[in-house]
């Protein structure tokens, strides 16, 4: 498991399910764990961590740690995220050919009808 972290810079996790924009999601840089080593191609974001390829990728130290993270962005659209769930997946593979897994809590808003 690594560690990661869904809208990093605040807005405690909140996703509109029904969005069109996009989301934020950082791979860490902590517990031994090297971000700047996952193959941004392999990385898969959503309701199970197989449905969005992210659409920009950016490394850089994004929780002022000294050490430097990757943060991709995903349209909320392709996530498969749905009214209700509780957490939201991230699975990728490094350089070195290890697969990795991450999971943070959201919190879905704006799904009454």
């Amino acid at each position: 498991r690594v560690a990661v972290a869904i809208r990093p810079r605040g807005e405690a996790n909140r996703i509109n399910p029904r969005g069109a924009g996009h989301i934020q999601v950082a791979v860490l840089s902590v517990n031994g764990f090297d971000a700047t080593t996952v193959v941004a191609d392999t990385v898969r974001f959503g309701r199970t961590g197989t449905e969005a390829t992210p659409v920009d990728v950016v490394r850089r130290d994004i929780d002022r740690d000294g050490t430097v993270d990757l943060v991709l962005r995903f349209a909320i659209a392709d996530t498969g995220i749905r009214c209700g769930d509780t957490s939201a997946v991230l699975k990728g593979v490094t350089s070195g050919g290890a697969l990795f897994q991450g999971t943070d809590f959201i919190r879905t808003v704006k799904c009454k009808r």
